[in-house]
């Protein structure tokens, strides 16, 4: 028996030394715009449950009465989360309740319990009530042209308009095709130089817009259909948001014009006497 209890205090040491450190490092989704009940699963490390001595026949050491979801709390601020369901030591699953945020919108702190310690994320989960971002897309040519001449520079500019309510972030401007010498990076007129990847232009609140522009040269003669797109990710659940319009660019030689005289019937006139003959006009 006293060599029983000593496996037991080693375990529940163990238990007690690996939790201590209870980590909540993310959660799925990261938002929602329903007001509830809605399901999420919590990452994180030290998800350990109790252990206690079993009293069935021999003893032994066991998960402790009540079973390991009832020993694991997830709140969203002050609110209690229903249904924890513990998975492994990284991993619980849980229930949001309704909840309506102040505002229309609001990111909770996420805060896990366990029977060895606790937990937070700060400003891990959003809730809203608002309308989702939502991107709409409209090009246009230099002075409103589709046709230009080999000889030309031109831009081609992108309007990016939120009509949404919530942020859209990461918004990345692209155009398609690339093989028509544009710029690598477009510029955006209502900020500095930006690149087309990563954070891109960053974020778009609703109701605003960004105009960026991409810069034509030394095109070949031929038609360019063109296709503009910006796409980001919602603030509040990261869905992918996105908008693309498509223009036609007409890429031909500059005008060069030739002249030719026509033979005429008389060669020599005397002073004040009128001579008519015609000129030729082209353009190759």
């Amino acid at each position: 028996m006293k060599l029983s209890r000593i496996i037991l205090i080693a375990l529940l040491a163990a238990a007690c030394g690996s939790s201590s450190d209870l980590e909540v490092n993310s959660v799925e989704p990261v938002g929602t715009y329903a007001t509830g009940p809605f399901p999420i699963t919590v990452h994180g490390s030290n998800f350990v449950p109790q252990l206690m001595a079993k009293q069935n026949g021999g003893g032994g050491v066991g998960i402790a009465d009540g079973g390991v979801d009832s020993q694991f709390q997830v709140w969203l601020d002050d609110a209690a989360a229903t249904q924890v369901s513990w998975t492994d030591q990284g991993t619980l699953t849980a229930g949001i309740p309704p909840m309506v945020p102040p505002g229309g919108v609001k990111s909770y702190d996420l805060k896990v319990v366990g029977p060895y310690g606790s937990g937070v994320k700060q400003k891990a989960f959003k809730i809203s009530t608002q309308q989702p971002a939502s991107l709409a897309a409209s090009a246009v040519s230099s002075n409103g042209r589709t046709q230009v001449t080999t000889t030309e520079t031109f831009d081609v500019a992108l309007t990016i308009q939120n009509t949404g309510q919530s942020a859209a972030n990461k918004v990345i401007p692209t155009i398609a095709p690339l093989g028509v010498a544009a710029s690598d990076t477009p510029k955006d007129e209502t900020a500095n130089d930006v690149p087309t990847t990563g954070d891109g232009l960053g974020s778009i609140n609703g109701g605003s817009s960004r105009v960026v522009t991409w810069h034509f040269s030394n095109l070949q003669p031929g038609t360019y259909p063109l296709v503009l797109s910006a796409n980001g990710s919602d603030d509040v659940d990261a869905h992918t948001v996105g908008g693309a319009a498509n223009i036609s660019l007409r890429v031909v030689l500059p005008g060069e014009l030739t002249t030719a005289v026509l033979p005429v019937s008389q060669t020599q006139i005397s002073t004040g006497q009128q001579l008519g003959f015609d000129v030729d006009v082209t353009n190759p």
